[in-house]
């Protein structure tokens, strides 16, 4: 029999818990998650649907938790626990690695969301659009590999 040590994982998110996350309860982790007061309700229901499909697997049903409140609430987190996950803002990044460097928390950060799609010149500008538009639409809403905004001047298709 081998002993399985559990850390706690903390998960600072602008919107719900990404799909992707699921790779930390292979790593024996557990999840809190404090989700932006402005996505409660998502986040909690989000939530409810990992913990249905935890207990279907009879995993612990404390594996992942959701935490919603404000600011105060998020830096309480980032006090005691094995490793941060934020994505959010540059501004609120740097907050939390100055708390987590107090401790040496290790911390990984997603931070602008300003992902650029450059269309240049010599290209089939049909098809990029078509790339573009199912990149676009076809992700997740918590994804953040989607280009937010088109700048310079526009294109016109070959006819």
């Amino acid at each position: 029999m081998r002993e399985i040590s559990r850390r706690s994982i903390d998960l600072l998110v602008l919107w719900n818990i990404s799909f992707s996350c699921y790779l930390l309860w292979e790593w024996h982790s557990c999840q809190v998650v404090k989700v932006s007061e402005h996505a409660s309700w998502s986040g909690c229901f989000y939530v409810q649907i990992l913990q249905t499909a935890l207990a279907a697997v009879r995993a612990p049903e404390n594996l992942v938790e959701v935490i919603t409140r404000f600011s105060e609430t998020g830096e309480a987190l980032v006090s005691s626990v094995d490793k941060i996950i934020f994505v959010g803002s540059p501004g609120v990044g740097r907050m939390i690695m100055r708390k987590a460097a107090d401790t040496f928390i290790p911390v990984t950060l997603e931070l602008g969301g300003k992902d650029p799609f450059i269309v240049c010149e010599d290209v089939d500008v049909a098809h990029e659009l078509k790339d573009f538009i199912l990149l676009n639409l076809s992700q997740l809403p918590e994804d953040m590999l989607r280009s937010k905004r088109e700048q310079g001047k526009q294109l016109k298709t070959k006819e």
